[in-house]
Protein backbone atom coordinates (compact mmCIF):
# COMPACT_ATOMS: atom_id res chain seq x y z
CA UNK A 1 0.00 0.00 0.00
CA UNK A 2 1.61 3.45 -1.10
CA UNK A 3 1.87 5.79 1.73
CA UNK A 4 0.66 9.34 0.79
CA UNK A 5 3.16 12.27 1.30
CA UNK A 6 2.58 14.70 4.09
CA UNK A 7 1.68 18.30 3.04
CA UNK A 8 4.61 20.60 2.74
CA UNK A 9 3.74 23.86 5.00
CA UNK A 10 3.26 26.87 2.81
CA UNK A 11 6.03 29.26 2.30
CA UNK A 12 6.21 31.98 5.12
CA UNK A 13 5.53 34.87 2.24
CA UNK A 14 2.87 32.95 1.09
CA UNK A 15 1.48 32.53 4.77
CA UNK A 16 2.14 36.42 5.78
CA UNK A 17 -0.02 37.16 2.84
CA UNK A 18 -2.65 35.04 3.74
CA UNK A 19 -2.85 36.47 7.25
CA UNK A 20 -2.82 40.40 5.76
CA UNK A 21 -5.71 38.92 3.67
CA UNK A 22 -7.68 38.29 6.71
CA UNK A 23 -7.19 40.81 8.76
CA UNK A 24 -8.30 42.76 5.84
CA UNK A 25 -11.59 41.57 5.54
CA UNK A 26 -12.23 41.44 9.01
CA UNK A 27 -11.66 45.16 9.63
CA UNK A 28 -13.64 45.99 6.05
CA UNK A 29 -16.46 43.73 7.78
CA UNK A 30 -16.46 45.41 10.51
CA UNK A 31 -16.91 48.88 8.73
CA UNK A 32 -19.45 48.16 6.65
CA UNK A 33 -21.43 46.84 9.86
CA UNK A 34 -20.50 50.49 11.87
CA UNK A 35 -21.61 52.33 8.68
CA UNK A 36 -24.79 50.98 8.57
CA UNK A 37 -26.25 50.93 11.91
CA UNK A 38 -25.01 54.59 12.44
CA UNK A 39 -26.81 54.81 8.91
CA UNK A 40 -29.98 53.45 10.63
CA UNK A 41 -30.16 55.48 13.86
CA UNK A 42 -29.47 58.65 11.95
CA UNK A 43 -32.67 57.79 9.82
CA UNK A 44 -34.80 57.06 13.28
CA UNK A 45 -33.18 60.28 14.57
CA UNK A 46 -34.51 62.12 11.30
CA UNK A 47 -37.92 60.37 11.22
CA UNK A 48 -38.13 61.05 15.15
CA UNK A 49 -39.74 64.71 15.84
CA UNK A 50 -38.00 67.21 18.22
CA UNK A 51 -39.23 68.14 21.61
CA UNK A 52 -39.93 71.23 19.75
CA UNK A 53 -41.44 70.08 17.12
CA UNK A 54 -43.74 67.85 19.25
CA UNK A 55 -44.97 71.01 21.34
CA UNK A 56 -45.09 73.47 18.40
CA UNK A 57 -42.96 75.57 19.48
CA UNK A 58 -39.91 77.19 17.43
CA UNK A 59 -36.33 76.08 17.77
CA UNK A 60 -34.32 78.95 19.56
CA UNK A 61 -32.91 80.07 16.35
CA UNK A 62 -36.33 80.60 14.62
CA UNK A 63 -37.08 82.55 17.15
CA UNK A 64 -34.80 84.93 17.50
CA UNK A 65 -35.14 85.00 13.71
CA UNK A 66 -39.03 85.49 13.82
CA UNK A 67 -38.35 88.32 16.90
CA UNK A 68 -37.51 92.17 16.25
CA UNK A 69 -38.00 92.12 12.59
CA UNK A 70 -38.77 95.30 12.17
CA UNK A 71 -36.26 96.84 14.54
CA UNK A 72 -33.54 94.84 12.89
CA UNK A 73 -35.00 95.82 9.03
CA UNK A 74 -34.54 99.81 10.20
CA UNK A 75 -30.90 99.33 11.93
CA UNK A 76 -32.79 99.96 15.06
CA UNK A 77 -31.26 98.57 18.45
CA UNK A 78 -33.06 95.58 19.82
CA UNK A 79 -33.50 94.74 23.33
CA UNK A 80 -31.34 93.81 25.27
CA UNK A 81 -29.53 94.36 29.03
CA UNK A 82 -28.76 97.86 28.09
CA UNK A 83 -32.97 98.40 27.63
CA UNK A 84 -33.89 97.55 31.43
CA UNK A 85 -35.42 99.91 33.95
CA UNK A 86 -32.76 100.88 35.85
CA UNK A 87 -32.74 103.60 38.43
CA UNK A 88 -34.32 100.88 41.27
CA UNK A 89 -32.66 101.23 45.19
CA UNK A 90 -32.82 97.67 46.76
CA UNK A 91 -34.14 97.73 50.16
CA UNK A 92 -33.95 95.17 52.91
CA UNK A 93 -35.56 93.50 56.13
CA UNK A 94 -33.14 92.03 58.69
CA UNK A 95 -34.64 89.16 60.74
CA UNK A 96 -34.46 91.70 63.75
CA UNK A 97 -37.30 93.55 61.71
CA UNK A 98 -34.53 96.93 60.63
CA UNK A 99 -34.98 97.79 57.41
CA UNK A 100 -31.96 99.41 55.21
CA UNK A 101 -31.38 100.91 52.09
CA UNK A 102 -28.82 100.44 49.65
CA UNK A 103 -28.34 103.68 47.36
CA UNK A 104 -26.72 102.29 44.83
CA UNK A 105 -28.80 102.87 41.45
CA UNK A 106 -29.56 99.21 40.30
CA UNK A 107 -31.54 97.78 37.16
CA UNK A 108 -34.55 95.00 37.30
CA UNK A 109 -35.14 92.35 34.38
CA UNK A 110 -39.01 91.97 32.64
CA UNK A 111 -40.41 93.12 29.15
CA UNK A 112 -42.81 95.63 31.04
CA UNK A 113 -40.45 98.51 30.87
CA UNK A 114 -40.60 101.83 29.34
CA UNK A 115 -37.72 101.21 26.54
CA UNK A 116 -39.04 97.37 25.94
CA UNK A 117 -42.42 98.47 25.65
CA UNK A 118 -41.64 101.49 23.34
CA UNK A 119 -39.44 99.19 21.09
CA UNK A 120 -42.44 96.50 21.01
CA UNK A 121 -44.38 99.56 19.32
CA UNK A 122 -42.26 100.31 16.88
CA UNK A 123 -41.40 97.06 16.01
CA UNK A 124 -44.85 96.10 14.80
CA UNK A 125 -45.09 99.24 13.04
CA UNK A 126 -41.75 98.05 11.22
CA UNK A 127 -42.37 94.60 10.67
CA UNK A 128 -41.52 93.86 6.67
CA UNK A 129 -42.66 90.14 6.99
CA UNK A 130 -46.60 91.06 8.07
CA UNK A 131 -49.36 90.88 5.69
CA UNK A 132 -51.00 93.50 4.78
CA UNK A 133 -54.09 92.50 7.11
CA UNK A 134 -51.70 91.34 9.64
CA UNK A 135 -50.09 94.83 9.74
CA UNK A 136 -53.54 96.79 9.94
CA UNK A 137 -54.85 94.75 12.37
CA UNK A 138 -51.75 95.20 14.48
CA UNK A 139 -51.93 98.61 14.09
CA UNK A 140 -55.26 99.15 15.02
CA UNK A 141 -55.15 97.64 18.37
CA UNK A 142 -51.27 98.80 19.15
CA UNK A 143 -51.88 101.90 21.23
CA UNK A 144 -54.03 102.11 24.69
CA UNK A 145 -55.52 104.83 26.32
CA UNK A 146 -53.27 107.12 28.72
CA UNK A 147 -54.13 107.71 32.52
CA UNK A 148 -56.81 109.70 31.79
CA UNK A 149 -58.87 107.22 29.45
CA UNK A 150 -57.96 109.91 26.25
CA UNK A 151 -56.64 108.18 22.76
CA UNK A 152 -54.44 109.55 20.45
CA UNK A 153 -54.35 108.96 17.21
CA UNK A 154 -51.52 107.34 15.08
CA UNK A 155 -49.89 109.02 12.26
CA UNK A 156 -51.64 107.54 8.86
CA UNK A 157 -48.81 106.84 6.77
CA UNK A 158 -49.10 104.36 4.47
CA UNK A 159 -47.35 101.56 4.98
CA UNK A 160 -44.45 102.08 2.29
CA UNK A 161 -43.63 104.97 4.43
CA UNK A 162 -43.24 102.84 7.42
CA UNK A 163 -41.08 100.46 5.80
CA UNK A 164 -39.06 102.91 4.20
CA UNK A 165 -37.56 104.45 7.47
CA UNK A 166 -34.38 104.02 9.19
CA UNK A 167 -32.30 104.64 11.98
CA UNK A 168 -30.01 108.18 12.36
CA UNK A 169 -28.18 108.05 15.62
CA UNK A 170 -26.89 111.98 14.97
CA UNK A 171 -30.61 112.66 15.41
CA UNK A 172 -30.52 112.92 18.91
CA UNK A 173 -28.06 115.74 18.20
CA UNK A 174 -30.48 118.21 16.00
CA UNK A 175 -32.95 119.17 18.74
CA UNK A 176 -32.58 122.75 20.57
CA UNK A 177 -30.56 123.10 23.25
CA UNK A 178 -33.74 125.05 25.20
CA UNK A 179 -35.95 122.07 24.29
CA UNK A 180 -36.22 120.21 27.46
CA UNK A 181 -38.63 117.53 26.34
CA UNK A 182 -36.18 114.87 26.04
CA UNK A 183 -33.21 114.10 28.38
CA UNK A 184 -30.65 116.01 26.83
CA UNK A 185 -27.12 113.79 25.11
CA UNK A 186 -24.06 115.28 25.97
CA UNK A 187 -22.31 112.28 23.56
CA UNK A 188 -22.53 115.28 20.54
CA UNK A 189 -19.82 116.73 18.62
CA UNK A 190 -19.96 120.17 17.48
CA UNK A 191 -20.71 119.28 13.93
CA UNK A 192 -24.26 117.62 14.98
CA UNK A 193 -22.34 113.72 15.41
CA UNK A 194 -23.54 111.55 17.87
CA UNK A 195 -20.43 109.54 19.75
CA UNK A 196 -22.10 107.27 21.77
CA UNK A 197 -23.65 103.77 21.03
CA UNK A 198 -26.53 103.18 19.07
CA UNK A 199 -28.17 102.08 22.03
CA UNK A 200 -27.05 105.30 23.72
CA UNK A 201 -29.13 107.09 21.37
CA UNK A 202 -32.31 105.35 22.22
CA UNK A 203 -33.04 107.76 25.28
CA UNK A 204 -35.73 107.99 28.06
CA UNK A 205 -36.81 111.09 29.60
CA UNK A 206 -35.31 111.58 33.24
CA UNK A 207 -37.27 113.96 34.61
CA UNK A 208 -40.82 116.01 33.00
CA UNK A 209 -40.12 119.59 32.65
CA UNK A 210 -43.44 120.94 32.96
CA UNK A 211 -45.96 118.79 31.10
CA UNK A 212 -49.85 118.51 30.19
CA UNK A 213 -51.08 115.00 30.66
CA UNK A 214 -54.45 113.93 30.67
CA UNK A 215 -55.80 113.63 34.14
CA UNK A 216 -57.19 110.51 35.45
CA UNK A 217 -60.47 111.17 37.18
CA UNK A 218 -59.55 109.10 40.16
CA UNK A 219 -56.24 111.04 40.63
CA UNK A 220 -56.80 112.97 44.47
CA UNK A 221 -53.49 115.20 45.34
CA UNK A 222 -52.87 117.25 47.83
CA UNK A 223 -53.72 121.16 47.14
CA UNK A 224 -50.38 121.77 47.66
CA UNK A 225 -48.87 119.50 45.06
CA UNK A 226 -49.47 120.36 41.44
CA UNK A 227 -51.29 117.30 39.79
CA UNK A 228 -49.25 117.38 36.67
CA UNK A 229 -46.00 116.41 38.86
CA UNK A 230 -47.94 113.45 40.27
CA UNK A 231 -49.19 111.76 36.85
CA UNK A 232 -45.60 112.57 35.25
CA UNK A 233 -44.50 109.49 37.58
CA UNK A 234 -46.95 107.23 35.38
CA UNK A 235 -45.25 108.01 32.40
CA UNK A 236 -42.54 108.01 30.48
CA UNK A 237 -41.23 109.06 26.91
CA UNK A 238 -38.71 106.93 24.72
CA UNK A 239 -36.56 109.06 21.91
CA UNK A 240 -35.60 106.70 18.73
CA UNK A 241 -33.84 109.10 16.47
CA UNK A 242 -34.55 108.06 12.78
CA UNK A 243 -34.08 109.18 9.32
CA UNK A 244 -37.38 111.27 9.26
CA UNK A 245 -36.73 113.06 12.51
CA UNK A 246 -36.98 112.28 15.73
CA UNK A 247 -39.74 109.83 16.96
CA UNK A 248 -41.61 109.98 20.69
CA UNK A 249 -42.77 107.22 21.95
CA UNK A 250 -45.06 107.80 24.98
CA UNK A 251 -45.90 105.16 27.50
CA UNK A 252 -47.99 105.01 30.50
CA UNK A 253 -46.98 102.94 33.56
CA UNK A 254 -50.07 102.64 36.08
CA UNK A 255 -47.81 100.63 38.25
CA UNK A 256 -45.78 103.55 38.85
CA UNK A 257 -48.50 105.43 41.18
CA UNK A 258 -48.48 102.59 43.36
CA UNK A 259 -44.68 102.62 43.55
CA UNK A 260 -44.87 98.77 44.67
CA UNK A 261 -41.69 97.10 45.65
CA UNK A 262 -40.59 94.52 43.32
CA UNK A 263 -38.23 91.51 42.55
CA UNK A 264 -35.43 91.47 40.34
CA UNK A 265 -37.55 90.09 37.76
CA UNK A 266 -40.30 93.19 38.38
CA UNK A 267 -42.39 90.95 39.80
CA UNK A 268 -44.32 92.80 42.72
CA UNK A 269 -44.24 91.78 45.95
CA UNK A 270 -47.69 92.95 47.28
CA UNK A 271 -46.48 95.63 49.27
CA UNK A 272 -45.00 99.12 48.99
CA UNK A 273 -43.50 100.21 52.14
CA UNK A 274 -39.87 98.46 52.97
CA UNK A 275 -41.33 98.00 56.65
CA UNK A 276 -44.02 95.24 55.37
CA UNK A 277 -41.67 93.12 54.03
CA UNK A 278 -40.92 89.71 55.68
CA UNK A 279 -38.18 89.65 58.19
CA UNK A 280 -34.92 88.56 56.07
CA UNK A 281 -36.91 89.66 52.58
CA UNK A 282 -35.25 92.24 50.15
CA UNK A 283 -36.54 93.96 47.33
CA UNK A 284 -36.33 97.09 44.84
CA UNK A 285 -37.63 100.27 45.11
CA UNK A 286 -38.62 102.52 41.98
CA UNK A 287 -38.67 106.11 44.34
CA UNK A 288 -35.83 106.81 42.69
CA UNK A 289 -37.33 107.03 39.54
CA UNK A 290 -39.08 110.42 38.54
CA UNK A 291 -40.80 108.62 35.56
CA UNK A 292 -43.02 105.71 35.19
CA UNK A 293 -41.73 102.19 35.74
CA UNK A 294 -43.37 98.80 34.76
CA UNK A 295 -43.72 95.54 36.42
CA UNK A 296 -44.51 91.83 35.36
CA UNK A 297 -48.32 92.23 36.53
CA UNK A 298 -49.01 95.48 35.32
CA UNK A 299 -46.89 95.95 32.36
CA UNK A 300 -46.08 100.08 30.37
CA UNK A 301 -48.48 100.10 27.86
CA UNK A 302 -47.88 102.48 24.76
CA UNK A 303 -50.08 105.53 24.54
CA UNK A 304 -48.62 107.71 21.42
CA UNK A 305 -46.06 107.38 18.47
CA UNK A 306 -45.06 110.62 16.95
CA UNK A 307 -42.96 110.77 13.80
CA UNK A 308 -40.62 113.20 12.47
CA UNK A 309 -39.93 115.33 15.20
CA UNK A 310 -43.29 115.86 16.06
CA UNK A 311 -43.85 116.88 19.97
CA UNK A 312 -45.81 114.54 22.36
CA UNK A 313 -49.05 115.15 22.92
CA UNK A 314 -48.61 116.45 25.97
CA UNK A 315 -45.35 118.88 25.45
CA UNK A 316 -46.03 122.48 26.69
CA UNK A 317 -43.26 124.24 25.15
CA UNK A 318 -39.36 124.93 25.43
CA UNK A 319 -37.66 126.22 28.11
CA UNK A 320 -34.80 128.45 28.40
Amino acid sequence: MSRRSEPKPLPKPVRMLAWLVAAILVVALGVVATNRLNSDQSDTASASPSANEESGEPDADESSDVRWRGLKAAGIPIPGEWSRQTGFYLVSKSEDGEVSTDLESRSVAGEGGPVETALAAVDALLDPDLSDDEWAQTVTGLLSEDGGGVSHALSDAPRYWWLARSFNPDGVCSRMSGDRYTVQSYDCTADGEFEGSDEDAVKGTQHYYGALFSLSGNMSTSSSVDPQEEAAKAYDTILIPMDDGNWHVTVYCPASLDRPLVDEDANETGVSDAGDLEPGQSAYTGFARSTGYGTTQRPCRTVEVTVGGQKPYWYVGAEQ
